[in-house]
Order: C-alpha cells, then structure tokens, then sequence
C-alpha cells in the first residue's frame, strides 16, 4: 500500500532538490563575486582618493572592501533561506494531494504520474531571466489528474473527472509607481485556464474551483490542446 505515491514523492523530491542544489551553487558563486566586487570597487577609490597613484591606500581600502562585502554576503545568505524551495514544495504537494485525496486515490493519482496508467502528457517551460532568477514549472496531464508545479515550491491540482467545464481567458495587470516626479505605467498580460467543478465552488454559482495562470500565451495554448484533446469540460 502507498508504494506508488512513496515512489511518486521520491521522483518530486529529486526534481525540486535539483533545483535546490543550483540555487545554492548560484549562492556561492554571486557571494564571491560580491566579496570581489567589493574588494575592487573600494581599491579603486583607494588608489586614486589622494590625486595621485597611492597602492598603500588601494590595499587599505581593498581590505575594508573585502570585509564590508562580506557583511553584504551574511545579509545575502539570510535572504536567500526564504528562497530555498525544496521544503516548502513537499509541504505544498502532500496539502494539495494528501488534504484531498483518500489513501486509494493517491495510489491511483500515483500510478497516473508514474505513466503506469496510460500516457503523461509532461509540459516544461521556465520564466524570468537570468538577473531576476529563473523559475521551472510543469504542468502534468493523465486521465484524471492535472498538476501543475513550480520549482519556487507550489503545487497545484485539479481532479478532472470532477471538471464539469473549462474556460480561458486573458487579464491586463497594471502598476504604477512613482520616481522623481514621474509616473511609470507597466502593464503586462497573464493567460488563464479557469476549472469548473460540477459542484458550485463554495456555493458561489459561477465562481472557478481552480485556475492556472500561464505568463505566455502559447504554454497556455498548449495545455488546454491537450484538454481539448481529452475532451475535458466539453
């Protein structure tokens, strides 16, 4: 018993410490390059502060550049704890799943994963850049089950066979924000895939169970073709 759902945890486990491990290797590397960053930014000032070539000073000032970018790296590894998301994947898959399914139905979402029951249909994709931090997500389509995850850590799952329709739309995000007197305006455009149960959600006639919010439009296209081709919610 629970031998499909154990072994489908263990395969979630190794995806998202995977990712874990890059974010750490990542943390090691901008944390040298903030210590030298420093280092050299302060020799600099050192080097040219008395108008003329001074080494005595750059090496002085290298040395209180080297410790404030350590100082700055402490403060660095304290925010990137929260990013971490290995624990808090696992602790959102087991709400999602666990909080919903009973012990049967986990083996028989399990055995879907697994590709046990017929084919997966397995969508990868990431966002943001490489300055801003890259994200992985998937969304998963068997049978009966859709998963969508994310390596920031969160999960998401919708039980299709209680999927009475499905809906997409398209919603513009605006902020505005003030800088020196001028406004700025961004505007961006998210892509969603709205689930309807065949029991009103909340007993709000109208109102979406579940909902997935794609930031392109062809991942989105891309996931409610497979629907589509499953003939879920139709």
């Amino acid at each position: 018993m629970n031998d499909n759902y154990t072994k489908w945890l263990e395969n979630e486990k190794k995806w998202i410490d995977e990712i874990e491990k890059k974010a750490k290797r990542d943390k090691n590397l901008y944390s040298l390059l903030i210590v030298i960053g420093c280092a050299v930014v302060f020799g600099a000032i050192g080097l040219f502060a008395s108008g003329s070539i001074d080494v005595n000073g750059m090496l002085h000032n290298m040395l209180f550049g080297s410790i404030f970018g350590i100082v700055c790296v402490l403060f660095f590894w304290l925010m990137m704890l929260s990013y971490y998301p290995a624990k808090r994947h696992m602790k959102s898959l087991k709400a999602q799943i666990e909080d919903v399914l009973t012990p049967e139905e986990r083996e028989e979402f399990a055995s879907q994963m697994l590709g046990a029951e017929g084919e997966v249909k397995d969508i990868p994709w990431t966002t943001g850049q490489w300055y801003e931090g890259i994200t992985k997500w998937r969304v998963r389509i068997t049978r009966d089950y859709i998963l969508e995850t994310c390596g920031r850590g969160g999960a998401q799952l919708v039980q299709l066979r209680k999927v009475a329709n499905i809906t997409v739309d398209e919603r513009e995000n605006t902020t505005i924000s003030w800088g020196s007197g001028f406004r700025i305006r961004m505007t961006s455009k998210v892509y969603r895939i709205l689930f309807y149960y065949q029991k009103y959600a909340n007993g709000e006639k109208g109102k979406n169970d579940k909902e997935f919010i794609f930031e392109r439009r062809e991942i989105r296209e891309e996931v409610s073709h497979y629907l589509h081709e499953m003939k879920i919610g139709e």
